[in-house]
């Protein structure tokens, strides 16, 4: 647990765990985040069911990281997802629509304004001190620009002094007990929410094709099974762990502390020791908790070498109509 990394970056580096916990804490947040970089291992993966509409361009929850695998759920049937490039600008519209995901990159809204409008801010509680938001974008007279809306402890819903016409980055490095919600003030469209465990909002925005989609539900949607990685959030309380678990604590006191050698002149040798010692730790962590899970390789038909002809023929195609097939 975090309480646990603490106190022994504490007794190495003298810092008292309380008078200079938010000196500690940027140490393991950093350290915190390269690992998160760094570790692909199940523990840091996250399955779950969304109904998901074809020939749409919807957005994932907030909750959701970055895509390690989807399937259909009804036919377990598993598909690919494509960069925003692929396949729509490389290859032709009847490939785009066929059965596949496209990663429109991410937003930090999860549904596109429709006209300009004034920002109101929802907060879901009482703050005990006063916190700071940024939200950026374009407005009514402007390119770009950056408002700082401050939310007092005995403030409920507060709007934004511009008119926004997109939203780009909507943020807050200050700590807080509860989430924030935007909206719009026009037709009060819930635009993001800003969880306390979050410095931005973001979403991830998918483009979804056309065919072939099993129906679902009354609507015409899809259950689609989705593996993910779980992304990175703010370690602030005692009871928190390192994304992946309690099973990579010493390499995240060890990473720590290449954080805080790093910075001491002289120290650089240290540092390279302890980060060494964290990347140890990371694969160590990863081979103990995954060495009994059964991995599998698969190997695709021999292009050389086969019980059928290399190149095969389909009822309904060119060569079955012309016999042009090679031999």
């Amino acid at each position: 647990m975090l309480i646990d990394v603490l106190k022994r970056i504490s007794a190495e580096t003298g810092y008292h765990s309380v008078q200079k916990r938010d000196t500690i804490l940027s140490y393991m947040e950093q350290a915190a985040n390269e690992m998160h970089e760094l570790l692909e291992c199940t523990k840091m993966y996250r399955e779950v069911t969304l109904v998901v509409p074809p020939n749409k361009v919807v957005t994932l929850p907030s909750f959701i990281g970055e895509l390690r695998g989807m399937r259909m759920h009804t036919n377990e049937l598993p598909f690919d997802v494509n960069s925003i490039a692929q396949p729509r600008y490389v290859s032709t519209t009847l490939a785009h629509k066929f059965k596949n995901w496209r990663d429109l990159g991410e937003s930090a809204i999860q549904t596109s304004m429709t006209q300009a409008s004034i920002i109101n801010i929802t907060c879901l509680g009482h703050e005990a001190v006063p916190i700071t938001v940024k939200i950026t974008g374009p407005t009514n007279i402007s390119s770009y620009i950056e408002e700082d809306v401050v939310i007092n402890p005995s403030d409920t819903l507060l709007s934004t002094q511009n008119v926004f016409t997109d939203i780009q980055t909507i943020s807050s490095d200050d700590d807080r007990q509860f989430n924030i919600q935007f909206s719009e003030q026009v037709d009060g469209t819930v635009l993001a929410i800003l969880n306390n465990n979050q410095v931005k909002t973001r979403y991830k925005w998918i483009d979804v094709s056309l065919i072939f989609w099993t129906l679902d539900t009354v609507d015409g949607g899809s259950l689609i099974d989705v593996l993910y990685k779980l992304p990175r959030t703010k370690l602030r309380n005692d009871a928190d762990s390192f994304f992946a678990g309690e099973d990579y604590d010493e390499a995240w006191y060890s990473m720590s502390m290449y954080h805080y050698y790093r910075n001491i002149q002289n120290r650089l040798a240290d540092a390279q020791t302890m980060r060494q010692a964290a990347l140890t730790m990371l694969m160590a962590a990863k081979e103990s908790s995954e060495s009994g899970i059964v991995k599998k390789v698969q190997f695709g038909r021999n292009k050389f070498y086969g019980l059928f002809r290399k190149y095969r023929y389909f009822p309904g195609s060119v060569t079955n109509v012309d016999h042009n097939v090679q031999t």
